[in-house]
């Protein structure tokens, strides 16, 4: 008796287990096991790719492996699902693959997408207004380099688990969305080489988690929001050839993991802020071409880490600091073209390795000791003003 239960037991602790997986395989789409990864179906996204390859002119595509074939969708070139049950993913890469026409808006259907990326293709038209809230776990939206146009859809916002947003070398035109500073789990930013005016808003300054911010080359106005200063996780701040206007805000003081600082070649007024020789990971300091006045802040000489300095085609005055001087990573410096500096150029620049150096149109001029004119000497690309009587 006791051995036949004992059997029973056993053969209940095989057959339950069994018979939940069975369970749960069908509620499961297909799946297709390649070694140890499973590859889902994702049959209700068949329809939806179908109709990607349809309007971006699928037939033209450099490559379309088993596209439209009764082979699981995982198959597909460039379609790469995974997971099991509700933790199902999918992921969409397709770049540099010849897709024409407007952006498919069948991929918003696509709820369990979690990384898109369509750059460098011939994409064109507007991006849909409506729809982008079905992908809640959408994490990469990468559509740079195509030839979209129109406004940058204040619904991406609802866009709530996104990481990377690149929409860089596009058509598109208008404001910068303020609701873009809903996306609060976004660390990367990319919107240079398109048309957008209008200002910065200042609801980027809640994206916190934020390290990558492009928006160079565009047509952006109106003053850098102090609100920016809030994004301490930055390493690359580039908002250069624009029309920005203003002071440089103090509050970029706190950016203390910033590797890049580029605001060059638009029409910022006022100082430079000392509160800029916190940023002791800086290697890149580029405010070139704009209207900054005053004086070069003594406090630079703190950035250690400080590979460029270009300050060029301003309104600047005073001397060069010689506290310049202690910036032994810099390789290119450049002062010329501020009519309104004056003086010796100091000796502790002697310390420098310097590569490039200008200062040509100012009024600063070059000391006549043997050791300083010898440096000169070592440097590949100088341009600069009279030796100092």
């Amino acid at each position: 008796m006791s051995r036949t239960f004992g059997l029973m037991k056993r053969r209940l602790a095989v057959l339950v287990p069994s018979a939940f997986m069975l369970l749960v395989a069908c509620e499961q789409p297909t799946e297709v096991h390649q070694g140890r990864r499973v590859v889902l179906s994702l049959s209700n996204d068949r329809h939806n790719l179908e109709l990607l390859y349809r309007d971006t002119k699928g037939a033209e595509w450099h490559r379309s492996d088993r596209w439209l074939s009764d082979e699981p969708v995982g198959h597909w070139y460039g379609v790469h699902p995974w997971g099991v049950g509700n933790q199902q993913a999918l992921f969409l890469q397709l770049s540099d693959n010849n897709l024409q026409g407007r952006f498919p808006a069948s991929v918003l259907q696509m709820t369990k997408l979690e990384r898109l990326r369509l750059s460098g293709n011939r994409l064109t038209g507007g991006l849909p207004f409506l729809g982008w809230r079905n992908l809640a776990d959408l994490k990469h939206l990468v559509l740079d380099q195509n030839q979209l146009s129109g406004p940058i859809p204040p619904r991406l916002g609802e866009l709530a688990s996104l990481e990377h947003l690149y929409v860089y070398e596009n058509n598109f035109n208008g404001p910068i969305p303020p609701e873009l500073g809903n996306l609060t789990t976004l660390t990367r930013l990319s919107l240079e080489e398109n048309q957008l005016s209008g200002p910065i808003p200042a609801e980027l300054g809640k994206l916190t988690q934020l390290e990558i911010f492009r928006a160079w080359e565009n047509n952006l106005s109106g003053r850098i929001p102090r609100e920016l200063g809030n994004l301490t996780k930055l390493t690359e701040l580039i908002l250069a050839d624009n029309a920005l206007t203003g002071p440089i805000p103090a509050s970029l003081g706190n950016l203390t993991d910033l590797q890049r600082l580029r605001l060059d070649e638009n029409r910022l007024s006022g100082s430079i802020p000392p509160e800029l020789g916190r940023l002791k990971s800086l290697t890149v300091l580029a405010l070139y071409i704009n209207s900054l006045s005053g004086s070069i802040p003594p406090e630079l000489g703190n950035l250690t880490s400080l590979e460029e300095l270009l300050v060029q085609g301003n309104d600047l005055s005073g001397s060069v600091p010689p506290e310049i001087g202690q910036l032994s990573e810099l390789t290119r410096l450049s002062v010329g073209w501020n009519p309104g500096l004056t003086g010796p150029l100091p000796m502790e620049l002697t310390n420098l390795r310097l590569r490039l150096f200008y200062w040509v149109n100012t009024g600063l001029c070059a000391p006549s000791d043997g050791a300083f004119q010898a440096w000169l000497t070592t440097i590949e690309d100088h341009r600069g003003g009279p030796i100092c009587p």
